[in-house]
């Protein structure tokens, strides 16, 4: 996993999955399913299930990252929340316990 840190990692990641459908995923420290949805992403990881980069947002810290994302993909923001986008549009997202990685794996196959 991959900390989005600043508004230009989040615009070459955008620009980027134009190329390549990318993985974002938003997180709060202080939030217990927040760690078991990044539990299961680790461990698609782990398991060869996500072959892909994911880029994770720490919320409370990146805010305003977070934010932008949403705004600019038209979706409410959630923490948890994961979204794969591709061509700069929302492919499939998921928040909180419905976040697993056989969907992951099943849409970066697409």
């Amino acid at each position: 996993m991959e900390d989005i840190e600043s508004v230009s990692d989040w615009k070459k990641i955008f620009k980027d999955s134009f190329k390549k459908t990318k993985v974002i995923y938003k997180h709060s420290n202080g939030c217990h399913i927040c760690f078991e949805s990044e539990s299961e992403i680790k461990r698609g990881i782990e398991n060869g299930k996500i072959k892909d980069k994911v880029y994770r947002i720490i919320v409370p810290q990146k805010r305003e990252i977070a934010d932008l994302v949403s705004k600019e993909l038209a979706i409410a923001h959630e923490s948890p929340q994961l979204i794969l986008i591709k061509e700069g549009q929302v492919l499939f997202f998921a928040n909180h316990l419905d976040i697993n990685s056989d969907d992951i794996a099943l849409y970066m196959n697409e």
